[in-house]
């Protein structure tokens, strides 16, 4: 057993994590007292987001353990504002701490209507979100069956293994 003086210093984990909104969502966060930032530049002309006054209704953000080393990865929600279908609408974006360059890695973006690789027939992505055991929980829906009625919601829990994302059927 090694004494607690002699173990190595914990890796380095996010610092600081805010939002804002410019033309585009931008997030910004501190690794090993570094502060960067992601621009969202894609979504500039796509999403009325002159409507929107607060950026968590543009962007939201979490962090969790969803890969199953024991270290969080940042969890990037773009909602896709002014859609007919829910509020949570939203393109899922996971980054990982690469310790090398002290700065983040995408290992997987769900688009918001890319759910059906996941779970066949719903391709609606409404959320994303650690699930507590090392695994990302993403929340579908389905087309809706007529109009005015309420889609169908499935939720799968996704695994990392080998550089891979794959559902968790168990």
């Amino acid at each position: 057993e090694v004494p607690e003086e002699e173990s190595k210093p914990s890796p380095a984990v996010f610092e600081e994590i805010s939002a804002e909104l410019t033309t585009y969502p931008v997030l910004k966060y501190t690794i090993a007292g570094e502060q960067k930032q992601l621009d969202y530049t894609m979504y500039e002309s796509m999403y009325p987001y002159d409507m929107v006054s607060n950026p968590e209704f543009a962007i939201g953000y979490s962090t969790g353990d969803v890969t199953g080393d024991g270290l969080d990865e940042l969890i990037v929600s773009i909602y896709v504002v002014g859609n007919t279908l829910s509020e949570l609408m939203q393109d899922t974006y996971v980054y990982t701490i690469d310790a090398d360059i002290n700065d983040l890695n995408e290992i997987l973006y769900v688009s918001s209507m890319g759910g059906e690789q996941y779970a066949p027939g719903y391709k609606y992505n409404v959320g994303a979100f650690a699930t507590g055991y090392g695994t990302l929980n993403l929340d579908l829906w389905s087309e809706p069956a007529a109009p005015g009625e309420m889609p169908m919601m499935v939720s799968v829990e996704l695994m990392y293994q080998d550089g891979m994302w794959a559902v968790n059927s168990s």
